[in-house]
């Protein structure tokens, strides 16, 4: 019977950061230690831990009434377990979920796990011929580009003048992210571009790993750049007087 309860649950091994936390809240629920008659409770600390890397639990069907943090009886503030401090066994990520520590890498409700930075719908040969198409598709715009600024270059004394310079422009632009796009076939660039250091996709760039450090380097260039156009004001000023 017991057991069968606690194979209901085995499915979190596939949410490492939650597996972590509600392992020793399922013994002191299932497996309580009895000692003289008293039964040791589980803390409402042990059960509140849970509910942030747990979340995917209220996702999907919700916590069950015999665990519902709410019911201070049955977890008790302050109650010390022995279950709190037990040594818990490794979740792992279901593939093709790879595990993660950066927040922003997890997928939502699955606390620990991220997608791969390749696309797991794809098979290699399909992405190999995806990349091979896309890279015989830019040579042809590449050159035309550089055939167009060519000409110009040729009798730019003429070619200069609006409105016929826009279409020079235009080219130089697409010219420069052709070639962008031409960077990332160089051997471990597209990696470098498009994957994190840990194996995932980056996404909502641009940001950092250290962002409080980013944030306090803004703040501090923003003051010194105060601070040279007071001290540039105030020199104009007395040349003026």
């Amino acid at each position: 019977m017991i057991n069968e309860k606690l194979n209901q649950w085995a499915t979190l091994r596939a949410v490492p950061k939650c597996w972590a936390v509600i392992q020793p809240l399922l013994c002191a629920v299932y497996l309580p230690k009895c000692e003289d008659g008293v039964i040791e409770l589980p803390s409402q600390e042990m059960c509140k831990v849970t509910r942030g890397p747990c979340r995917i639990v209220n996702m999907d069907r919700g916590w069950p009434d015999y665990v519902q943090c709410a019911n201070i009886d049955r977890f008790p503030v302050g109650c010390r377990n022995e279950f709190q401090n037990m040594k818990t066994l490794p979740g792992k990520c279901k593939a093709p979920l790879i595990e993660v520590e950066n927040t922003i890498s997890m997928l939502d409700g699955v606390d620990g796990c991220g997608l791969p930075c390749e696309p797991p719908h794809y098979s290699t040969e399909e992405l190999d011929y995806i990349r091979t198409l896309t890279f015989f598709g830019i040579l042809p715009s590449l050159l035309a580009n550089f055939f167009v600024m060519a000409t110009y270059f040729l009798d730019w004394k003429n070619a200069k003048r609006f409105p016929s310079v826009m279409v020079f422009y235009l080219n130089l632009c697409f010219f420069t992210a052709n070639m962008v796009w031409l960077w990332s076939f160089y051997p471990g660039m597209r990696d470098a571009i498009t994957c994190w250091k840990d194996g995932t996709a980056r996404k909502a760039e641009p940001v950092s790993r250290n962002s409080q450090l980013d944030k306090m380097k803004t703040i501090r260039s923003n003051i010194e750049y105060e601070k040279k156009k007071k001290k540039h004001y105030e020199a104009r000023e007395k040349m003026e007087k």
